[in-house]
């Protein structure tokens, strides 16, 4: 994969959070706890995708 091709999917992850963000905001009772655990995958899958892109400009 491309270094463009990860910040690209890094971007895409990142406006995923801050709609989910605004949503949990927004949301009540189950569902609050469905984004959140949304949210938490997604944080993960960021941080992963984050770190390969920063491994690929280093090396």
């Amino acid at each position: 994969m491309s270094i463009r091709q990860i910040a690209l999917e890094l971007y895409s992850l990142e406006k995923k959070l801050e709609r989910l963000k605004k949503d949990f905001a927004e949301a009540s009772g189950d569902e609050s706890q469905a984004i959140q655990h949304e949210i938490n995958e997604t944080t993960m899958e960021r941080n992963r995708i984050k770190a390969m892109l920063e491994a690929k400009k280093k090396g």
